[in-house]
């Protein structure tokens, strides 16, 4: 997949609209739905962490956004975007991407693939994404990065 980014780096704490959609929602997932292109929603459960996690991905496996969060209270510990995450890597920013690593995370850099025949994963819709996402964002948007938090 060619993945183009703007030149323009911004991290966002929560939804706000921009030119008709909501802001911290990749341009890249309206691109992919405008082009036919397979996106997917899945969510599956870390029992070794202890973490449902999120993942928006293409049709290659790549994750484009992930949430994490804590399986005991529902805590958000990781709302990422790798769209966000290479529009400051171009950049050549440091010190944003560090401070965006810290509140938001980083995706996952493997592929999901099988994630099919995993324990407790699970399509999800793309507007059960979009709920968790947002609320993630506002949650971490306004809250320091928890401590030792294992991403």
């Amino acid at each position: 997949m060619d993945v183009r980014v703007s030149r323009h780096a911004e991290f966002v704490a929560g939804p706000e609209i921009v030119r008709g959609r909501t802001r911290g929602v990749p341009e890249e997932q309206y691109r992919l739905r405008e082009r036919g292109a397979m996106v997917m929603w899945i969510r599956t459960y870390d029992e070794a962490r202890d973490l449902w996690q999120h993942f928006e991905g293409d049709e290659a496996g790549s994750v484009l956004r992930q949430v994490d969060l804590r399986g005991d209270d529902g805590t958000p510990v990781l709302a990422a975007s790798l769209e966000e995450i290479l529009r400051l890597q171009e950049r050549a920013d440091i010190p944003t991407v560090s401070r965006y690593e810290q509140r938001y995370g980083r995706v996952f850099e493997g592929r999901i693939t099988g994630w099919e025949k995993a324990l407790g994963a699970d399509a999800i819709s793309a507007e059960e994404f979009e709920r968790v996402w947002l609320d993630a964002r506002r949650t971490l948007g306004v809250t320091p990065p928890p401590p030792n938090t294992d991403r």
